[in-house]
């Protein structure tokens, strides 16, 4: 969660997770008032609630990110391709209906298959890995050698165990094909790169696919 906060109690809720650590971030500087916390509540909506903190108070900022451990420029060495012969691809984007063979041929490993958006690229234009089942996994790669200038601009990355909730594990701001991100390791079945920037009038192509451990 990000939130602009506007006064105390602060309440902040989001999708179940199961974690052992949690952290807030201050993301905004303010230079009349400390931050101050008495009391820190998690509630896991079986109405309990644990307070896991008391009287802690800072005088400065730091600035830290979820995907602050994430590589936008990450390298294969000493990794290893899944076998992709039961991924399937799909794409919500409307009108990705460019000259392009099936998007599953994307992660056939060969360029006789492409994924494309048919129009310009646009923020929330996306592209969505079906893994057939969960699997561990720590960085992903795109390249379409074919059509260079349809790298995407800006992405985010999201992992999800069940297709419908999801957690970005990395943000990027690409400046070339191929693309290749390293994040935390992940074990999950599906894996979506989003669109987070605009350029006209490159399309966004996908040739291959790639996801390694």
């Amino acid at each position: 969660a990000t939130c602009t906060g506007t006064g105390t109690p602060e309440i902040v809720s989001f999708p179940a997770q199961t974690a052992q650590y949690i952290r807030v971030t201050l993301t905004q500087a303010y230079s009349s008032n400390w931050w101050s916390v008495d009391e820190l509540d998690l509630y896991n909506g079986s109405g309990t609630t644990t307070t896991t903190a008391a009287a802690t108070t800072t005088t400065a900022a730091t600035t830290t990110t979820t995907t602050a451990t994430a590589n936008c420029a990450g390298s294969t060495s000493g990794e290893t391709q899944l076998n992709e012969s039961s991924f399937t691809g799909s794409s919500s984007t409307s009108g990705s209906t460019g000259p392009q063979y099936p998007i599953s041929n994307v992660l056939a490993g060969s360029s006789s298959g492409r994924f494309t958006t048919g129009a310009a690229q646009a923020p929330g234009m996306n592209y969505e890995v079906n893994m057939g089942s969960a699997q561990t996994f720590n960085e992903i790669g795109l390249n379409a050698p074919d059509y260079a200038g349809d790298y995407p601009r800006g992405i985010s990355v999201q992992v999800s165990t069940n297709g419908s909730t999801w957690t970005t594990v990395a943000t990027c701001s690409p400046s070339s094909y191929p693309v290749t991100v390293s994040f935390p390791s992940q074990t999950a079945q599906y894996v979506q790169v989003n669109l987070t920037a605009s350029t006209s009038p490159s399309w966004w192509s996908i040739e291959y696919f790639y996801v390694r451990s």
